[in-house]
């Protein structure tokens, strides 16, 4: 699969590419009119505390933190469950940083959570962004947390307590 996915890179130059995770999860991200597309799958909430996005080449599995930041959890899974983020494409990729989705108009301006307000952030001394695939709410400044959202591509410490995280992949 990954040998296919640089042969694409290699063909056309509209194309990015990006791998996050593990060898089994990852985004392709494409530019110029065409974008991944974004759906999800809720796993049995007595078995499971995740969420699988689907895209147009490949799965990525979301684990949340309901225990540590249960507002957000709530919005995203939410949001999740009544295929909010379907259609949504990957509208921001900064390399070595992180990549964002959830807006559903595709600016990165737009979404709205569940209660359609904003929401305060849900800091944790136990949640950093220490590691490659956090997965935070993405906000333009205190307690407006919507229903946008980034995974990093790395350890980002600058984030940390101005950016609510809620899960990893």
């Amino acid at each position: 699969m990954i040998n296919f996915l640089l042969d694409c890179l290699k063909s056309t130059s509209r194309m990015l590419l990006s791998l996050l995770s593990s060898e089994d999860h990852f985004i392709c991200l494409k530019r110029e009119g065409f974008s991944v597309v974004l759906g999800c799958y809720q796993g049995p909430k007595q078995h499971s505390k995740s969420v699988t996005l689907h895209t147009d080449v490949g799965d990525i599995k979301i684990e949340v933190f309901c225990e540590r930041t249960p507002k957000s959890c709530e919005n995203f899974l939410a949001l999740c469950a009544s295929n909010y983020y379907n259609g949504c494409i990957f509208h921001r990729n900064i390399k070595g940083f992180m990549v964002q989705t959830g807006d559903p108009t595709g600016s990165g301006k737009g979404g709205n959570s569940i209660w359609g307000r904003k929401f305060e952030d849900e800091y944790s001394e136990y949640l950093k962004h220490s590691v490659r695939g956090v997965v935070s709410m993405a906000n333009n400044g205190p307690n407006t947390n919507g229903s946008q959202f980034f995974i990093t591509y790395g350890k980002q410490p600058h984030l940390d307590m101005k950016y609510t995280v809620f899960g990893k992949t």
